[in-house]
């Protein structure tokens, strides 16, 4: 996924404070991101477009780990314990 923005997007701490700091935002923070998505067909061209809008820091990280989509989301787990997938097999 690859998301632009015009501007800067507007950076807080987990208790809503701004981050003016750029060092302080880095890769492997734990965050959320407020994005926004729009569809285009331009000249035949046609895609989804991301865009980020916000960002929060939730904590310091020092390792990359493979997403969990039961844990990031709060959903409830399955009975195999494994996490759903749009993708058979």
């Amino acid at each position: 996924m690859n998301a632009t923005s015009v501007t800067p997007p507007f950076v807080v701490n987990a208790s809503g404070g701004a981050i003016t700091n750029e060092r302080e935002v880095y890769d492997g923070i734990s965050g959320r991101v407020s994005l926004g998505f729009y569809a285009y067909n331009y000249q035949g061209k046609r895609g989804i477009k991301a865009t980020f809008f916000a960002v929060q820091k939730l904590g310091d990280a020092n390792t990359y780990t493979r997403a969990d989509a039961l844990k990031d989301f709060g959903c409830a787990s399955p009975e195999n314990g494994t996490s759903p997938s749009i993708f058979p097999g």
